[in-house]
């Protein structure tokens, strides 16, 4: 299933995605990976997608900021996410 490939996926990302390990006591975890999977059914992508998406843009570091303004997990710019009516400063809105 989706859920058995993400949760094999997040047990090989580097130790910066730690807190998405299935076994992690993190609980901004749970909320991150609701978020995930809320987007992937939304978009009809797979959750690994929007995961190693996270891992490319950010290195899942939640508050990344990149030299030209990109915040967040997902790496929106501010300007974009007004324009799709969500603010990138929010875990779900990034995601």
């Amino acid at each position: 299933t989706s859920r058995t490939r993400s949760a094999s996926l997040a047990r090989t990302l580097p130790a910066a995605c730690n807190f998405l390990h299935p076994t992690s006591r993190n609980t901004y975890k749970h909320e991150v990976n609701r978020y995930v999977r809320d987007a992937a059914a939304k978009y009809g992508v797979d959750e690994d997608l929007v995961y190693s998406m996270i891992f490319v843009e950010s290195s899942c570091r939640i508050g990344a900021l990149s030299p030209q303004g990109a915040v967040g997990l997902m790496q929106v710019l501010p300007t974009t996410a007004q324009q799709m009516g969500y603010s990138p400063h929010t875990t779900q809105g990034n995601i």
